[in-house]
């Protein structure tokens, strides 16, 4: 449950510039920055409805998740998770798995429940509106132990690997089926 200071609410392109600054220190790493601008922006105008953030009172926010609705296919490839993809050209608005492409909460606010209660709303809210969706996939580095939790918490459960992705980390695919949480 969200704390009531907070509020769970769909991302606008005035929030793009904090998105951004999440994405840096969410992912901050030797040789890796995370994705580019243009990408937050063409997945935030392909699929606003899954597109939330987390936001203290003051307006400012604290994390951030954007997804893409995709096909279901049990058959998945390293290069449907390609970093910086065209979310334009890979959204599906009539499929039927949701694909969680990125997520991340303020370093300094982790550890307390912000990213639980930002994942559990975004997923419920975006399940609720599109009722046609029987699963969701994501990947996640093998390291980001906490994230991987949250994950598990959720019902998902790892499906495969991939070597050499995050920053030349291994990713781990993750995928739940059937209910939103």
């Amino acid at each position: 449950m969200l704390h009531p200071s907070l509020t769970l609410h769909k991302a606008t392109n005035q929030d793009l510039d904090q998105i951004m600054n999440l994405e840096a220190l969410g992912f901050s790493r030797p040789g890796w920055k995370g994705e580019a601008p243009d990408t937050f922006k063409e997945r935030l105008l392909a699929f606003p409805g899954g597109f939330w953030v987390v936001s203290g009172y003051d307006g400012k926010l604290h994390g951030y998740l954007c997804s893409e609705i995709w096909r279901f296919t049990t058959a998945w490839s390293i290069d449907q998770f390609t970093l910086n993809h065209s979310a334009s050209k890979t959204h599906v608005p009539e499929g039927d798995e949701l694909y969680i492409s990125s997520m991340t909460v303020d370093p300094e606010v982790r550890g307390k429940g912000i990213g639980n209660a930002l994942f559990d709303g975004a997923i419920k809210n975006i399940f609720e509106e599109n009722q046609r969706l029987k699963s969701s996939i994501l990947i996640v580095s093998d390291s980001w132990e906490h994230a991987r939790r949250i994950y598990k918490t959720h019902g998902f459960l790892e499906i495969g690997d991939i070597e050499g992705y995050l920053g030349g980390e291994k990713a781990i695919v993750m995928r739940r089926m059937l209910s939103p949480p």
